[in-house]
């Protein structure tokens, strides 16, 4: 032994002797001891408890029946020394080395414990002990004698260093596989943001940076650690919990002793600010262990109510509870030097060395614990597992060194008074499997701890287990497995109705604006229609012709859409024309078989066919347009919007200009006569169109006519259209028309007073108001739906349409309504009649008109023109005949 380790030891031994006399150490004869470290008292308390007492007495069951067993261990018996740690390490330490270092040691002081067992006895190893704080502790002064240690409770990740621990073991995972199971349910509620309060302890801080670590890399913020210190006053806990609330996280996990945790709660409880406003996790080191009874129950329950607890996946000793419960006061106070206190304080008894008092009852020697108020503690199938092991390899040892005789041979012998027992039996070990006290296979992994499984608990203050026992009410819902949870039962209300997180989860169009805890804290970021979220974070615009896809993730090709006739614009649109084109053939048929008569004549008949055929060529835009474009299409359609309403205008042009010359001529001479004439309107009207067609020419050269891809702004659409009738350019083709539109207007208005027969000019200004306010109508509505192409194309459909319906029905519909109903007024007298002309009247004799013709010129007969030939009727008015000119007022 190095000789600085030698003086320490001596040191302690030299002080701890002084304390001996306070402090009580179970001590059962046998060939070979193991050693106990058990936390039978609370520290600061003289309370014994309950689940230490558990402890004590599933060793010396399972020490009970191997002793008895022939098959292991034959002709030998287990012994055990077992020590109070009040879970401090520094008492811990003291005990170690005043009652059990002189067993392995040539060290000796006076405790007559260790003196007289030393000669007799040889040591194998320590079960224990339950605390992290003090396992980490003891591992570290018995490594240097080379004596293994056990542990059934200790779950801190540090322990799992072999470097650091190599003479470590336990039978419980380590905590970061707790914490890996944490995380996991965490993960699959789908919560983000969570707090952690742990102690101020090697075993807190540990499980804390574990824990950080395993959450960040699951994507799970910590809103809160809080580091508590484990010597808090009652109302310093209002300050942990204020901490708390200043998050919006509700989920918080609670890595203390019971202790602290059962303080947090009750502070919780009383404060109505933070009453059921947590969702509390547990640690392994709480779970199934508060509330301690009813009493305490009643404080927190509340509070304590939907706690999700986690445990390593443990089964009841069997035998345990009959065994434990059958235990007396007489049987078992020699063999357990606390058990007479335990059952004084749990009988609430006094007994015989205690000081009289009235209001306490005396122990009886018969006294025991009811069976009925019995609860098995989580980890006594691991302490049984513990020992076990230790019995398993002493027996390989003794197998290996004695050859299968019974009793202990020389070899073994030799072993006595020093650590070469404690040495075997280490190497043993390591490479166990044994059979485990309910019969399951257990065995040691790498880092010498237990495989993790896991279990998962839910407190549910409204359920009650058989006995009406309090912590039955932690009910086993789940169970880890890896990263795999099987549920046996749904989670208590409060925990699926309730989330943890910073900010709610974003919609697949939302773009994550991170602050605060970035991973877990952001504010949501609606993008455009014709952006995706790119990497989750940012609003990203897609390129011309592409779109997002359906989680908006990324770009995809933009579908190419284009009207058909399943369209409801198109339908809209080619019901109108269709209606026109009807009515056109209708009017047509009429005016062919009528041509002849009086008021055809009248009118112009070339003139009307010319109309006629304006319209027909307007019309067919509804089919032209509303077809999947291609390049004919396309040109067609420039030829429909420039020369068809050209042709309907330039003959109402003409038309008018024939309606002025007539009456507006004071004299008419051959060449204003030959202007009358029906081949020179044709030209004229001709010469007009001519125009129009020039300027298409120019317009298809310059510009060729080909479908296109129209992209909205945003990208969302993109719209397969003739070029020419979805952008402002379609106003080359119409800029020409529409200034024939306004000197047809202005032409008509001012030569609105003419006869019967001629007053075309006043059904040419109905015609030309209603054609403006169409038109006026159709720019905003195309200016203001310019990335709507199919509202643009249905917008210059109608307007066409509904501009070639006007000419239709306005000027031809009140002549055909007199050639099918009134057929009396179609006659020469009745077309050059005043009849029907509405008042106030002003008089035209034929010495008005001769006043104002010229010496040697005859008057203008307007009745003479070859617009009325009706021979039965071509008699000329007397000079005494007045002509009656409406003039509207």
């Amino acid at each position: 032994m190095p000789i600085k380790i030698f003086l320490m030891v001596i040191f302690l031994i030299q002080v701890q002797s002084q304390k001996n006399q306070n402090n009580i150490v179970q001590h059962r004869d046998g060939n070979i001891l193991i050693g106990g470290l058990i936390p039978v008292q609370f520290h600061g308390k003289g309370e014994i408890r309950h689940d230490a007492m558990q402890t004590v007495e599933t060793i010396n069951m399972i020490i009970d029946q191997v002793n008895k067993d022939d098959k292991i261990l034959p002709g030998m018996e287990l012994g055990t020394m077992m020590i109070d740690t009040r879970a401090m390490d520094s008492h811990t330490i003291g005990q170690i080395v005043t009652e059990f270092i002189p067993l392995f040691s040539e060290a000796t002081t006076s405790c007559s414990t260790s003196k007289t067992l030393s000669k007799k006895s040889m040591f194998a190893g320590f079960i224990g002990a339950s605390s992290s704080q003090v396992s980490i502790e003891t591992a570290k002064l018995l490594q240097v004698f080379s004596v293994p240690q056990i542990s059934y409770w200790s779950t801190n990740p540090t322990l799992s260093d072999k470097t650091l621990f190599p003479y470590f073991f336990r039978t419980i995972p380590s905590d970061t596989h707790q914490l890996k199971a944490m995380t996991q349910f965490i993960k699959h509620q789908g919560w983000s943001y969570v707090s952690v309060v742990y102690e101020d302890t090697h075993y807190g801080s540990r499980a804390y940076t574990e824990l950080e670590k395993t959450l960040k890399e699951n994507g799970i913020c910590i809103a809160v650690g809080y580091r508590m210190s484990t010597n808090l006053k009652p109302d310093e806990y209002v300050n942990v919990l204020r901490e708390l609330k200043t998050k919006q996280a509700r989920a918080v996990l609670l890595f203390t002793i019971e202790q602290l945790a059962s303080e947090v709660l009750k502070t919780a409880a009383a404060h109505p600010e933070f009453a059921e406003h947590f969702l509390w996790i547990s640690s392994d080191s709480w779970t199934r262990l508060l509330p301690k009874n009813n009493i305490s129950g009643a404080l927190y329950e509340n509070e304590l109510h939907g706690t999700v607890g986690f445990a390593p996946e443990t089964k009841s000793v069997r035998g345990l509870r009959n065994y434990f419960t059958n235990l007396t006061l007489l049987q078992n106070s020699n063999r357990n030097p606390w058990f007479a206190k335990y059952i004084s304080e749990r009988k609430n008894c006094k007994l015989d060395i205690e000081l009289p008092d009235r209001g306490i009852r005396k122990c009886s020697p018969d006294e025991r614990i009811n069976p009925d108020t019995f609860v098995e503690f989580p980890y006594t199938e691991k302490v049984a597992n513990a020992l076990l092991s230790f019995v398993y390899a002493i027996n390989e040892v003794h197998k290996s060194l004695c050859g299968g005789k019974s009793g202990i041979c020389e070899e073994m012998n030799k072993m006595r008074g020093g650590t070469e027992l404690a040495k075997s039996t280490y190497k043993m070990l390591k490479n166990i499997t044994i059979q485990g006290i309910n019969g399951d296979i257990f065995t040691f992994d790498d880092n010498q701890d237990a495989h993790s499984h896991y279990d998962i608990y839910n407190y549910r203050k409204d359920v009650y287990a058989r006995n009406g026992d309090e912590e039955s009410k932690w009910i086993k819902v789940g169970n880890i497995h890896g990263q795999e949870i099987e549920w046996f039962e749904p989670l208590a209300s409060k925990v699926t109705s309730q989330g943890s997180f910073c900010s709610r989860q974003c919609l697949p169009n939302e773009a994550k604006i991170t602050f605060g805890a970035k991973d877990c804290c952001w504010k949501c970021q609606t993008c455009y229609s014709h952006e995706f979220v790119a990497n989750g974070t940012e609003c990203r615009k897609c390129n011309q012709g592409m779109r997002p896809n359906k989680n908006f993730t990324d770009c995809e090709p933009a579908e190419i859409i284009y009207l058909t006739y399943e369209e409801s614009y198109s339908i809209a649109t080619l019901i109108l024309g269709s209606i026109g084109i009807v009515c056109l053939l209708f009017v047509s048929v009429i005016y062919v078989i009528n041509k002849d008569c009086p008021i055809v004549k009248a009118s112009g008949k070339e003139l009307c066919f010319y109309v006629l055929f304006g319209i027909l060529l307007t019309l067919t835009n509804c089919w032209t347009i509303m077809l999947p474009p291609t390049t004919i299409l396309c040109a067609y359609s420039r030829i429909v919007i420039s020369i068809g309403p050209t042709m309907m205008y330039a003959a109402l042009l003409t038309k008018t200009l024939r309606v002025v010359i007539v009456f507006r001529s004071k004299i008419l001479t051959p060449k204003v006569k030959l202007l009358l004439q029906p081949e020179s309107q044709i030209f004229l009207t001709c010469l007009i169109v001519l125009v129009q067609a020039f300027v298409l020419i120019i317009w298809l050269l310059t510009s060729p006519p080909q479908p296109q891809l129209h992209h909205s702004s945003d990208n969302e659409i993109v719209f397969k259209a003739c070029q020419s009738i979805v952008q402002p350019s379609i106003l080359i083709g119409l800029i020409y028309p529409f200034l024939l539109i306004i000197i047809c207007t202005i032409l008509a208005t001012a030569n609105r007073n003419v006869p019967t027969g001629f007053n075309e000019a006043q059904l040419i200004g109905f015609t030309m108001y209603t054609t403006c306010v169409i038109w006026l109508a159709f720019v905003p509505i195309f200016i203001t739906n310019e990335e709507n192409y199919g509202v643009t194309l249905m917008t210059v459909s109608i307007c066409l349409s509904l501009s070639a319906c006007t000419v239709l029905f306005c000027m031809f519909g009140p002549r055909c309504y007199t050639i099918l109903f009134n057929p009396e007024e179609n006659t020469s007298q009745a077309v050059m009649s005043s009849e029907g002309i509405s008042k106030p009247k002003f008089t035209i004799t034929r010495s008005d008109v001769q006043s104002n013709t010229p010496t040697g010129q005859r008057p203008p007969s307007i009745w003479r023109t070859s617009a009325v030939t009706d021979k039965s009727n071509s008699e000329q008015p007397t000079p005494s005949q007045n002509l009656e000119v409406n003039v509207p007022t």
